[in-house]
């Protein structure tokens, strides 16, 4: 430029005028590919579309008028400029580029005509003086390249209004948070904010979902959130030269991860081993830190195959040693394979972390994996559903090596309502479960809410639990605030099992309180029993914790490994594992990782162990040593899921977690490549949502976005596997059709040519709230007075939730042979498809006392009973009207999902004072809790047996509000001379009752009583007798309790096998009488009154036949002769006179085993007994406590002992 200002002066060119110089510029013309010198201006015809300024004279901006409109980038660097030239942007409308930078422009110095260059797409304004961002360039909306570098700016105000912005350049500057203001900039892929003051990367950093370049390198920052490793394009990160401590943990799923080619954390402060990022990233950088120990548990896992760099150097390494770390990532690896070969292996445990809604559980789970406070409010969004995480106790570290160590599997649980029903599957025993509370928020008010429901909910499914309590957010209350809380807590947890207890042996009481014991009742007393019997270990000594501050979590950890270490709770746990077994176990993970659906039926999973590593008679000890340690998930006790084994827990967490939402009405449909090459659109995606919303129905499209993350929906196969899961393993719905234009869904699809039910649609009942259609309601109004048959489970304590909605699946099964004809929120209906016969299937809260059938108005902690008219207040209603007032709940109902609990017997204010000295778990005065407190005793909480002697169980029971599920089927022939016979209708609603006491099973802890209704009066005063009917079948009538009149036992039990094997091969047959079927009238005195013989057994052995009514019994099928009548009457009355010496030794035994403690065992007692007893022994369907045992009775009760008798000993 020099030499061409030299030949102008020499020519005779115009002098130089202006401070900058002579007016020459860098011009380049369209399609051109550099700049070249060019005076201002030219008289050529091409018009130049890039300037470079090399001054701003007034001669020099007057030309640049001239060509202004065709120029797309103009550069005007490095000129010292204090303001901008209004003249110079003026006339620029097609100006795409503009370089101001290295000037000394301030906040003030921009023009008002920049807020017209439209066009501009690319602003750079480094090297300047700004504190803000300016005005003017808040309103350039088409910008998408930004550079503020090395300013003053100490806020990024302004920036949020740049929507399409790509790159964003603020290195240099003073900004101490920057991504509160760039949260929405979601087309935003490379951000430089490097040396400026920033202390945290908020969460807000995940909405950048299109960042491919982030440097945040030089800053302050102390926490990286997990939100920044899993975005889902991101490249390269730096983050060097921070103050960063701890990389929290998180899990990375392997079938869908993104690696990232370099993730630079050198030069921060991390202390501990951040292994899970080589998951995920190519080279890793972890140079200049403080890490001492690596982690082979997290290496071993690393592909060998796939080429990955990890920098260790200036590190103050001890284990492996420095000199192989710096050797690099294969080297380790090497070292660890062959310094392990000799370390043992021992089996680890699952913990269950539960509790309420925002208490805190996901921030300790993290502080406990991570062994350093982190809250998740700063680094992520709350659980929803369940997550995974794995870390370990480790004990014996010599010189950084690594000795023994206790392995733990953490299980965080969402405390939302509505996961109660499907995390039911995963709480199991052996496990410790950390049920946490926030002590900020409680109160006496709040125990229930968030203590004593979350116990209600573990006992109802198990019968032993090992549970810690965990204050949370202890840094928010006072010290002394803690010490009552802590005490309170303790106090009503103590009144809140024992009130439980009670009421268990109110029952008990009622039934030993009887003259005679039928058995049914003994049954039901074995029951009670067995629910008596439950082992608690509750430390309620509550655990103070915060994740803030870190405090605490030494004390949990002694707590964890206190419980561990008692053999009688964890017999396995900290056993050596063969290394066999640990071979067995890399395998499943490696054959987990592999496979798009990460499930092998029994069949194929033994059969590839086997050909693998043989041993096949080990198969299920190493498979359940696995699903214990939540390695692989196997639930060999749950019928329809033991033929799955779940290679990969997580992936199963996950499917849930997405169709099982309590936010699915606030989801957002995301394009997906998959997704659009099915041509799934947004339009579809919100009515499919709102299908599922409003009539709990997921369409397969639906499930296959939901999916997405976790399947190609372009796939067919993997699809249809997880429908199958769904519907045949997992049993959350069953399929149905939906005709287009049609308003109602067919509930009965047709199998295909081979035999298979494709599903396009899946009702899931527990998303189903909508109301009983009034038709089925007016249809089933219509058969009431035809032959029916009824009965009833009570749940007088607790229900579980999801348990009626997983009934109904069951009962849509072929099998049954069901038509569903609808389907509501409480209950469905359906008909038969061979006989003329409708059932009904429903659940409602109706109130002990009265027992007036209501049918709820909601769902979970909605419940309800509902209320009478005002109208009709005073009037005699009939059960079928009542029963008729069904709901009308909208989606809160259901999406409130609280399993039901039922109001207390007693006050909800526990009792002060428990005496009990058999109750371990027991109140303490002032001084004692504080001995308690400072010793830090835990309490153990062991088959408490206080017996309540205040009030009668009867009484307890009518002040109650008890959740029943009724099952009833009426005939519905049409034809009141030939109705549907009561045996016909029993091989029907048999087999519905019996997979409900499947499932029952699956429930150990929870109380329910079985009832049938009378055909008569409609009251529920039969005890029901189906898993013990054969007293009943021998009986013509029984007298209802309600009605005072004689029913035909046919209609409470079901007929002898071999009747109802008769019925139903002739059930098809026409008959042209009536009387061989039953009627539930009065029937011929003949049919209700004994014989002579019956009559006069009664009279000689001193039993009335009002006794022998009210007590249910008969002898008449026990006695088969008289001969043998008269022999059974002298035995009789030789035990009222005299008692043998046998039976002496018996009463001894007995009275033995009574004055032990409650629920120790017997059976060795009940082996004498039977030793002493006759070796052919007569049974007898009733046993006498004068014979036995003055009370107590289900002290000799033995699983041994058979359904419907007992030994009866001469």
């Amino acid at each position: 430029m020099a030499g061409t200002q030299s030949r102008n002066r020499k020519s005779g060119s115009a002098p130089y005028n202006g401070p900058y110089g002579t007016p020459l510029s860098q011009v380049a013309y369209h399609e051109s590919r550099h700049l070249h010198p060019q005076r201002l201006p030219y008289r050529r015809h091409e018009r130049p579309a890039s300037v470079h300024l090399l001054d701003v004279s007034t001669e020099t901006l007057d030309n640049m008028q001239q060509v202004a409109p065709s120029v797309r980038r103009l550069l005007v660097p490095n000129l010292k400029l204090k303001t901008v030239p209004e003249s110079l942007v003026m006339h620029l409308q097609q100006l795409e580029t503009l370089d101001l930078s290295h000037n000394q422009l301030g906040d003030s110095s921009f023009p008002e005509a920049m807020k017209t260059l439209d066009c501009l797409v690319e602003l750079r304004l480094s090297g300047n003086q700004l504190t803000k961002v300016p005005t003017c360039v808040r309103r350039l909306r088409n910008l998408s390249r930004l550079d503020l570098s090395h300013n003053l700016l100490d806020s990024s105000a302004g920036l949020e209004k740049l929507k399409k912005l790509q790159v964003l350049v603020l290195d240099g500057n003073k900004l101490n948070s920057l991504f509160k203001d760039i949260g929405n900039l979601r087309r935003l892929q490379i951000l430089r904010c490097s040396g400026n003051k920033i202390r945290e990367v908020p969460r807000d950093i995940r909405h950048l979902a299109a960042l491919t370049d982030l440097d945040i390198s030089n800053n302050r920052i102390a926490v990286l959130p997990t939100d920044v490793f899993q975005l889902p394009h991101l490249e390269v990160l730096n983050a060097s030269q921070n103050q960063v401590g701890k990389i929290p943990s998180f899990n990375v799923k392997v079938q869908n991860r993104h690696w990232i080619s370099t993730v630079d954390l050198s030069e921060n402060n991390l202390a501990k081993f951040p292994g899970h990022l080589m998951f995920l990233s190519n080279k890793l950088d972890l140079s200049s830190n403080k890490i001492r120990i690596l982690s082979w548990a997290t290496l071993k896992k690393l592909d060998w195959d796939k080429h990955q760099e990890l920098l260790l150097e200036s590190n103050p390494l001890c284990y492996p040693p420095p000199e192989v770390c710096e050797s690099g990532l294969r080297s380790i690896m090497n070292f660890f394979q062959e310094s392990q070969a000799d370390v043992k292996t021992y089996q680890g445990v699952k913990v269950l972390v539960l509790g309420s809604t925002r208490s805190g559980k996901t921030s300790l789970v993290h502080s406990l994996v991570d062994q350093q406070a982190r809250l998740s409010d700063d680094v992520s969004d709350g659980t929803a559903g369940v997550d995974a995480y794995e870390t370990s106790f480790d004990y014996d570290v010599d010189n950084g090596k690594p000795g023994k160590s206790l392995n733990l599997c953490v299980w965080d649980f969402c405390g939302h309502p509505f996961y109660l029903y499907p995390h039911y599957l995963f709480h199991e025993h052996p496990s410790v479960t950390i049920l946490t509370f926030s002590m900020p928020d409680y109160s006496g008010d709040s125990f229930t809410q968030q203590v004593g429901s979350w116990f209600d909910w573990m006992i109802a499914k198990t019968n032993k639990l090992v549970v810690l309590l965990v204050g949370t957010k202890s840094d928010l209350v006072t010290p002394a605030r803690v010490a009552e809380i802590t005490y309170d807590v303790r106090r009503r947890l103590s009144a809140h099992l024992q009130q439980r207890q009670q009421a268990i042996e109110q029952r008990v009481k009622a039934i030993e309180s009887r003259p005679a014991i039928s058995p049914s009742l003994s049954e039901q007393l074995k029951a009670l029993v067995k629910l008596l019997q439950a082992r608690f270990v509750v430390q309620t000594d509550v655990i103070a914790t915060s994740a803030k501050t870190f405090s605490g979590f030494g004390r949990l950890r002694q707590a964890v490994e206190a419980l561990i270490d008692d053999r009688k709770l964890f017999p396995n746990v900290m056993r050596e594992i063969p290394t066999f077994w640990a071979e067995v176990e890399n395998w499943v993970e490696e054959r987990g990782n592999t496979l798009l659906v990460p499930i092998m039926r029994w069949g194929e999973f033994s059969e590839e162990v086997t050909q693998r590593f043989g041993m096949k008679h080990l198969l299920v000890s190493i498979t359940q040593y696995l699903h214990e340690t939540g390695k692989v998930l196997w639930f060999s006790s749950v019928p329809s899921l033991k033929e799955y084994v779940f290679l990969r827990p997580s992936w199963l967490f996950d499917v849930l977690k997405q169709l099982l939402r309590h936010d699915l009405h606030s989801m957002t449909f995301t394009p997906d490549d998959s997704l659009k090459a099915i041509g799934f659109t947004q339009v579809k995606f919100e009515r499919l949502k709102k299908e599922a919303l409003v009539e709990g129905v997921m369409d397969r499209e639906l499930i296959k976005a939901l999916l997405v993350s976790l399947l190609p929906a372009d796939l067919t196969t993997p699809a249809a596997e997880v429908l199958n899961l769904l519907t045949e393993g997992l049993e959350i719905g069953y399929p149905v059709s939906k005709r287009m234009r049609e308003t109602t869904y067919s509930f009965s699809i047709e199998k295909d040519s081979q035999g298979q039910v494709k599903v396009n649609k899946l009702l899931i009942p527990w998303f189903r709230t909508s109301a009983e259609p009034a038709a089925s309601r007016e249809k089933w109004t219509e058969l009431h007075g035809r032959h029916r048959l009824c009965a009833l489970f009570r749940f007088p304590l607790y229900m579980p939730p999801g348990l009626f909605e997983l009934t109904t699946v069951r009962v849509h099964h072929e099998k049954h042979r069901l038509v569903f004809v609808a389907h509501w929120g409480g209950g469905i209906q359906a008909h038969h498809s061979e006989e003329k016969v409708r059932i009904a299937i429903t659940y409602f809260l109706e109130k002990s006392a009265s027992r007036d059938d209501k049918r709820m108005t909601g769902r979970g902690d909605n419940l309800s009973v509902g209320k009478k008219d005002s109208k009709s207040e005073g009037k005699t209603e009939s059960k079928d009207s009542k029963e008729r007032k069904v709901k009308d709940s909208g989606l809160n109902g259901r999406l409130q999902g609280e399993g039901v609990k039922q109001k207390k017997t007693d006050s909800e204010e526990p009792h002060e004072n428990i005496e009990n000295k058999e109750t371990v778990m027991k109140e303490k005065d002032d001084n004692e809790f504080q001995d308690e407190r400072e010793s830090g005793d835990d309490i153990e909480v062991t088959e408490a047996r206080t017996r309540l002697t205040k009030e009668d169980s009867q009484q307890a029971a009518g002040a109650e509000s008890t959740v029943v599920v009724k099952f009833e089927i009426r005939d519905d022939s049409g034809d009141s001379a030939d109705q549907t016979p009561a045996a016909t209708m029993w091989t029907i609603l048999l087999p519905l009752l019996m997979d409900f006491e499947e499932l029952l099973k699956g429930y150990a802890g929870v109380l329910v009583e079985r009832w049938t209704g009378c055909p008569l009066c409609g009251d529920t005063s039969f005890l029901g007798e189906w898993l013990a009917p054969k007293e009943t079948q021998s009986m013509s009538t029984r007298t209802c309790d309600t009605c005072h009149q004689h029913v035909d036992t046919a209609f409470l039990v079901q007929p002898r096998e071999k009747k109802r094997d008769s019925v139903t091969s002739q059930r098809h047959e026409p008959s042209n009488t009536t009387s061989a079927r039953h009627e539930p009238t009065n029937t011929t005195s003949a049919r209700h009154e004994p014989t002579n013989t019956t009559s006069a057994r009664h009279e000689s052995t001193n039993t009335t036949s009002a006794r022998h009514e009210s007590t249910n019994t008969t002898s008449a099928r026990h006695e088969p002769s008289n001969t043998t009548s008269a022999r059974h009457e002298s035995t009789n009355s030789t035990s009222a006179r005299h008692e043998p010496t046998n039976n002496v030794v018996i009463r001894n035994l007995v009275k033995r085993s009574l004055s032990r403690r409650r629920g120790a065992t017997v059976t060795s007692d009940l082996d004498d007994i039977q030793t002493l007893a006759p070796r052919t022994p007569r049974r007898a369907p009733v046993i006498h406590l004068d014979v036995l045992g003055d009370d107590s009775l289900h002290r000799l009760l033995d699983p041994r002992d058979s359904v419907d008798s007992f030994l009866s000993f001469q």
